[in-house]
């Protein structure tokens, strides 16, 4: 209890006081490593003052100080401890990414180092840093285009999940690719998708740091189908869906190793039937749902004449071409359609932008329409 009192006060005093951090040294030269070793003893300094001077001036050199500050933490006093783990999240939180980095790393290996309560402390820390960066950086995402969404309840593949954060970075994204890289720091976030040209392999592989990633949707993005391999680590990682992007049947073997999965959508990539058989094969209890991209935009049930369509979506090529709920579908392309499940497998088989012939039947008429198919959302 009393560690707890003396880091939050501490906590509540210091950023009183940082507007002065800048004259901390009284120039912009780096400090000397003389200089460094100097002010972490003085973190345990009998005086009041000599320790506040020493926390903010090593406050503002910034990285330079954590190496040797994280080596003089592992064997310090309490109130050292306290006030170089301060230290080091105010470097942390500086807005300078590389000292980000680096801050992060000697509080990782604090809080899983010999110093008991220095390691509790650290722990402690990065799990408030964790909340704090992804909080800034959802921000971030979102002023440069992303869509984030907080919602109480979401289907993913074939279960429901609770209390979901849900990014989308679509073509309308203005960031950079250094802006994608901060996806790796999204640890609670459960739903990412990802379209467009901005989404490479480089892209993809961050998101191997998200543990709580449940669902995964990658669009129309320039990957080959390696970076793949660095989500295979994702326990809770159980819908991937690749949706018209170039990946090919050498994707196949690393989707292999995806045993925790629930669902694969392979629509429209370059993936061919025999490697998507093979995969299945591989994953006798994942759906593999492999087809080459085509959407007519219905839903249906069994009828005995073929499939009655009961839903169809706004803007699909069934709505465009005044296919209505009731329809019965009896033929595609001159096939009979047994049920909804025949049809789904007929449609799989045409690409986005082929055009083909349904035969209807709609109260008592039966009639012939044309259309093009669409993509999938």
């Amino acid at each position: 209890m009393r560690t707890r009192i003396l880091i939050v006060g501490l906590f509540c005093l210091l950023p009183a006081l940082n507007a002065t951090f800048g004259q901390a040294r009284g120039d912009d030269a780096p400090p000397t490593r003389q200089q460094i070793a100097r002010w972490i003893d003085d973190l345990g300094a009998d005086e009041f003052i000599a320790r506040e001077d020493a926390t903010r001036a090593l406050i503002t050199a910034g990285a330079p100080v954590v190496a040797p500050l994280s080596t003089a933490l592992s064997e310090a006093g309490l109130e050292e401890a306290t006030r170089g783990i301060y230290v080091l999240r105010e470097i942390a939180l500086g807005g300078d990414r590389d000292a980000e980095e680096v801050a992060r790393a000697a509080l990782s290996r604090l809080a899983s180092g010999r110093s008991k309560s220095g390691g509790t402390m650290a722990a402690e820390m990065l799990a408030r840093l964790d909340d704090i960066r992804q909080a800034r950086v959802l921000d971030e995402l979102q002023q440069l285009g992303a869509t984030v969404q907080h919602l109480d309840r979401l289907q993913i593949g074939l279960h429901f999940a609770f209390d979901v954060t849900v990014v989308e970075i679509g073509p309308g994204f203005r960031g950079t690719a250094q802006d994608l890289q901060q996806l790796r720091w999204l640890g609670d976030v459960e739903v990412v998708k990802l379209e467009g040209e901005a989404i490479t392999d480089e892209v993809v592989a961050q998101v191997a740091d998200m543990k709580n990633l449940e669902w995964l949707s990658i669009k129309r993005a320039k990957i080959d189908g390696a970076s793949l391999a660095a989500i295979v680590g994702l326990e809770k990682l159980t819908n991937v869906d690749v949706y018209y992007t170039p990946v090919g049947d050498q994707t196949v073997a690393h989707l292999q190793t995806l045993t925790n999965a629930e669902w694969l959508k392979l629509y429209g990539t370059k993936i061919s039937k025999a490697s998507a058989e093979k995969l299945q094969a591989a994953l006798p209890t994942v759906r593999v749902d492999h087809r080459r991209g085509g959407f007519l935009g219905v839903g249906g049930q069994t009828h005995p004449l073929g499939c009655s369509v009961s839903i169809i979506h706004p803007g699909s090529a069934a709505q465009q071409a005044d296919i209505r709920s009731g329809d019965v579908i009896t033929k595609y392309e001159g096939q009979k359609v047994q049920d909804f499940e025949t049809l789904t497998e007929l449609i799989g088989s045409d690409e986005v932008g082929d055009t083909i012939k349904l035969e209807i039947w709609r109260q008592g008429e039966v009639f012939e329409k044309d259309l093009k198919l669409g993509e999938w959302e």
